[in-house]
């Protein structure tokens, strides 16, 4: 069988937490023929091929400006004796100029996230139902949204990947220089679309009862400069550090004690893996994924008191964290989406 997967650097499917997917998609089924195709230039090609994905073919950035002509591009090689059995386009841009192929090749769109979501849906809106594309989610919330036709798959990260051994260096470049000072982690998918404000003041209320507590966040979270304003006005700029490395949680999670978990089933399958305690929204993550009490800390109403309660909890409770995520890493043990990619794979083609 031959994939031909399509992603748009302008797209969410860029992002380094969704090309890692993509990479252990493509070494857990080693006997499929993947082929990366990049719309976006040969820069952006390069960031791809760093996260350890190899790029067969790169549509250039100047071209993408004017949609048709990529548009126009892919959908000539496409045609142009390719030869794949399915393409999956990363994102409802790509699906798009895939649905105007008119290809013998089926196409199975992909969801991860919800901006993405309501485009799909607009997509296959009207769409008879023998006709209509199949859609793969990481993300139960977007599945049940999407209906049918959809696939939901729970979402399994290597945990050989989180990097341990420069936890010391790790925390003191964020001012940290004990182990007694729990340093939270705000997640979210993606950073953007996520309250920074709601997470860092939850975090300041514990501080502000007593817990040697600090929040890192991604630069580009929503009302960061809003919550940067509260904390200063209550003396607390200190216990907020900004780090763009939060895209790569990998990288992160092994210098932090907590993970706040805003959205993203895959960001708390990577809090999971890190071995940290989590709290988790349960707006953002459904009630299913993690269990309330067995697997995590959830937050039923979104409100940064709540958020500061559990925190506290974690924080007071020696071991809760760790038990939590013990109990947690079972998910993670005994989940293989690729055998379920290879399924989705093959009953699409």
């Amino acid at each position: 069988m031959r994939i031909c997967h399509l992603i748009d650097v302008e797209s969410a499917a860029f992002r380094p937490i969704w090309l890692e997917v993509l990479r252990s998609v493509v070494m857990e089924l080693g006997e499929i023929e993947h082929e990366v195709w990049v719309i976006g230039g040969r820069e952006k090609a390069e960031t791809i091929e760093h996260s350890g994905l190899k790029v067969a073919k790169v549509f250039d950035q100047k071209m993408f400006r004017l949609l048709r002509g990529v548009g126009w591009s892919v959908r000539r090689e496409l045609k142009c004796g390719a030869g794949f059995d399915l393409v999956q386009a990363w994102s409802s841009r790509m699906g798009k100029i895939v649905a105007k192929a008119n290809v013998k090749a089926d196409y199975l769109l992909t969801c991860v996230n919800e901006r993405e979501m309501q485009e799909i849906a607009r997509l296959i809106e009207g769409v008879p139902g023998a006709e209509r594309p199949k859609v793969v989610t990481f993300d139960e919330i977007y599945g049940r949204s999407l209906g049918e036709t959809s696939f939901y798959i729970r979402p399994a990260v290597d945990m050989n990947r989180i990097e341990r051994v420069d936890r010391r260096a790790m925390r003191m470049r964020w001012g940290v220089n004990d182990e007694e000072t729990k340093v939270v982690a705000i997640l979210g998918d993606p950073p953007g679309n996520e309250d920074a404000l709601l997470g860092v003041i939850g975090v300041a209320l514990a501080a502000a009862a007593g817990r040697d507590v600090r929040a890192i966040v991604s630069p580009t979270h929503h009302r960061l400069h809003r919550a940067k304003r509260v904390i200063d006005d209550l003396g607390r700029v200190h216990q907020l550090v900004i780090s763009d490395g939060l895209d790569r949680p990998w990288e992160v999670l092994g210098g932090c004690d907590i993970a706040l978990v805003m959205s993203g089933e895959v960001n708390a399958m990577w809090a999971v893996a890190a071995g940290v305690g989590i709290v988790g929204m349960e707006a953002g993550l459904g009630e299913n994924l993690l269990r309330d009490g067995e697997e995590a800390l959830m937050v039923k109403n979104c409100n940064s008191a709540q958020i500061a309660r559990q925190l506290m909890r974690l924080v007071d409770e020696e071991g809760l964290g760790e038990s939590l995520a013990n109990s947690a890493k079972k998910q993670i043990m005994t989940n293989a989406p690729g055998v379920r990619m290879r399924g989705i794979y093959q009953a699409s083609a």
